[in-house]
């Protein structure tokens, strides 16, 4: 959702979503598509992708959504801190109702518009 949203925003950026606890190759849940929709936004062809440390290498800056994930990050892959920005405690949806997902929706675009400032 992050992506799409940042792509939908900030067409200028190159945006890469990466997951933790993600199964690769799988699709986005159903109420992605229907709050990015809702938004203006979508997301096509989509499939998960799991992190790797190439990808932290890539980036030249890495967003997170929560303090967890940052702890995860520097265990599992050895990133330093100061490569991970994570300003904001943005709820994982996956798995919620649709109202949850209109939620995590909202708070990523409030993070987006707060960092890169209106598009």
């Amino acid at each position: 959702m992050a992506e799409a949203l940042g792509k939908y925003l900030y067409p200028r950026h190159v945006w890469r979503s990466r997951g933790l606890a993600v199964r690769t190759g799988s699709r986005a849940a159903e109420h992605v598509a229907v709050t990015l929709g809702a938004a203006g936004s979508q997301v096509t062809n989509h499939a998960a992708t799991a992190v790797k440390a190439a990808d932290v290498e890539w980036a030249d800056e890495v967003y997170v959504m929560t303090a967890r994930q940052v702890q995860e990050l520097q265990h599992r892959l050895g990133t330093p801190a100061s490569r991970l920005d994570e300003r904001e405690d943005i709820s994982d949806p996956y798995g919620s109702d649709i109202g949850t997902y209109r939620r995590s929706r909202d708070h990523i675009t409030r993070a987006m518009l707060k960092r890169f400032g209106t598009p």
